[in-house]
């Protein structure tokens, strides 16, 4: 009898140690509430619930949505971990990701149970089903050690948003006619380095009362280019020297005859 009961103490102490390890391996973390119907532009605010948490410190958590459907516009800490900071709050509206970090400082100790670990806001886009998951899950001791968790997908119905559509092409690009349509001139009354394709000719008037309309004929589009001038004719390039050119040397030769005639009369007067 005495033997028996010594192996029954020895089987509950060896059972402690895998009931700890499965009451820590319970935790984990949920969207509440787990299904929400928003109309299109509505907000709401959900929290992300922490259950059968053991020893929690600190933590740090990625919820990521579908930025096309829904959009989260804030998220902070909750009301289960008190006294302390918030490390990060990032809030990614292209990528779809906000993410929260948080930590107890001394002299507030970790805490156990469940909870409201965060709270987010959501608002509703377009028409369609979200699903909010929690990734990047980190959630810590005092001491640094890592609490496991497991986690589930919230889901936000958007209703009553109208459905998006492509954009359109522009009609009519380059000034190209439609079907049915008459063909956009060019103005024939703007200079013709101010005219733009597409841009259309102006009405004309209508005639007096009883007097015929004249017909409408087509007007054609026509680019006129301008020739290059002329070079204009020098009419003193007849082939031969200007005027000036000649007249100077000839003028040097009277003036030399006249020096020298001079000077032979003044030398035979003398004689």
């Amino acid at each position: 009898m005495k033997n028996r009961l010594i192996a029954l103490l020895l089987l509950v102490f060896l059972l402690i140690p895998f009931t700890a390890a499965s009451a820590e391996a319970q935790t984990a973390l949920s969207i509440n509430p787990s299904a929400t119907t928003l109309q299109a532009g509505q907000s709401a605010t959900l929290a992300l619930r922490i259950t059968d948490a053991q020893d929690l410190y600190a933590y740090d958590i990625t919820l990521r949505y579908d930025p096309a459907l829904v959009e989260i516009t804030a998220i902070d800490n909750g009301s289960f971990l008190q006294g302390g900071f918030t490390a990060a709050q990032i809030l990614d509206k292209t990528a779809g990701t906000a993410q929260l970090a948080f930590t107890t400082i001394p002299p507030f100790m970790a805490q156990s149970g469940s909870g409201e670990l965060a709270t987010f806001k959501v608002k509703a886009k377009s028409n369609g089903s979200a699903r909010i998951s929690i990734e990047n899950i980190q959630l810590l001791k005092k001491d640094a050690t890592a609490i496991e968790a497991a986690s589930t997908t919230g889901t936000v119905t958007v209703t009553g948003g109208a459905a998006t559509e492509a954009p359109r092409p522009a009609s009519n690009p380059g000034g190209a006619a439609e079907e049915g349509q008459p063909l956009q001139l060019l103005n024939p009354a703007a200079p013709a380095s101010m005219q733009e394709p597409g841009a259309s000719m102006t009405q004309p008037t209508s005639a007096p009362a009883g007097q015929d309309q004249p017909s409408a004929e087509p007007a054609v589009r026509s680019t006129v280019v301008p020739s290059a001038p002329l070079p204009e004719e020098d009419p003193q390039d007849d082939g031969g020297l200007p005027p000036l050119v000649w007249m100077i040397p000839l003028g040097l030769a009277l003036l030399a005859i006249g020096y020298f005639g001079g000077n032979f009369l003044r030398a035979r007067t003398r004689k």
